[in-house]
């Protein structure tokens, strides 16, 4: 049996007409929630106005109602990234976060991925968010401080893959692109698939837990495939996100042009962001260090590539 939590809802986010009909919550204390509003009573623009004023900045509901909520956030995803009242900062944590749902879920229940229209229409919003909102890294920093790494870790590579394929090569677009971002927000299905602990140990990896690491992209990648729903972009991002440029990544030990250029950009923000993020064996490093480490990790990714990356991080301040 699944445990039950409460999940928190951003208010400036909720559109009180549109919002489903489950029970509200509020927090009183760490672990403690107060029923506002029972099933059966629509939330109003009155209570979320009552709310504001009392400074509540979140409502909370129940996980076996967070389907319903869920649908109703991503459908109305596109007119809350649209609203002009809200802050920029606010609709990419309300973005993001939507993101990082989605990937909960998917770590729970593998077989929802098949769903792919849901993940394209997430990546469409996050292509357009990240290429003109100046604070979308910003955004999806403060999701990942407040989300677990096995979470995140795909949402923030889908972003910044995202981003930095429009800036090197901003002609491609529409379905290419979306399915780059599709392949890196999936990336580590193998992961989940394994049950694998991998980024939860207390300890440095184990020789065992290392390789079973290793076979995460073929699973991840043979699992999507059988589903039969997405493309050999999305698939290749998945399968080969961990070959290096000198031959001597796996799990094909694929170099230099036979790793195609998406993959190439994914497996860059992957490094990137497993190295500035917490995980369980070890605490993130600065900006200026995993760039250090990267470009000192001679044949792991294409010179001039990595250069336009590196100057891109400089420029974004990630």
């Amino acid at each position: 049996m699944t445990e039950e939590y409460y999940k928190e809802i951003t208010i400036e986010g909720i559109v009180p007409d549109l919002f489903p009909d489950v029970a509200v919550y509020l927090k009183t204390g760490v672990n403690n929630y107060m029923l506002y509003k029972p099933h059966g009573r629509k939330l109003t623009l009155d209570d979320l106005d009552r709310l504001q004023r009392r400074s509540s900045e979140y409502i909370y509901v129940r996980t076996g109602d967070m389907e319903e909520v869920s649908a109703y956030q991503e459908d109305n995803l596109p007119n809350l990234l649209g609203n002009k009242e809200l802050k920029s900062l606010v609709k990419g944590k309300i973005l993001f976060q939507i993101c990082a749902d989605y990937a909960g879920e998917l770590i729970e229940a593998p077989p929802k991925v098949k769903e792919v229209e849901r993940c394209r229409n997430l990546i469409r919003q996050i292509i357009g968010f990240v290429a003109h909102d100046r604070d979308a890294m910003a955004a999806l920093k403060s999701v990942t401080a407040e989300n677990p790494y096995s979470v995140v870790h795909g949402v923030q590579v889908a972003a910044l893959s995202l981003l930095v394929h429009a800036r090197i090569f901003p002609k491609i677009t529409g379905p290419p692109l979306e399915d780059v971002g599709i392949g890196a927000i999936l990336l580590d299905m193998g992961m989940a698939l394994a049950d694998s602990d991998h980024g939860k140990s207390s300890g440095s990896l184990s020789h065992q837990e290392y390789q079973m690491m290793k076979l995460h992209a073929t699973m991840g990648h043979d699992f999507l495939n059988r589903m039969g729903v997405f493309s050999n972009i999305a698939l290749a991002v998945v399968h080969y996100h961990h070959e290096r440029y000198d031959g001597k990544g796996y799990p094909d030990h694929l170099s230099a042009d036979a790793i195609p250029r998406g993959v190439q950009i994914a497996a860059l923000c992957d490094t990137f962001t497993a190295l500035t993020t917490d995980r369980g064996y070890r605490k993130a490093v600065t900006t200026e260090q995993a760039l250090q480490t990267m470009e000192g990790s001679k044949g792991a990714h294409e010179p001039a590539l990595f250069k336009s990356f590196e100057k891109i991080i400089r420029e974004i301040k990630y």
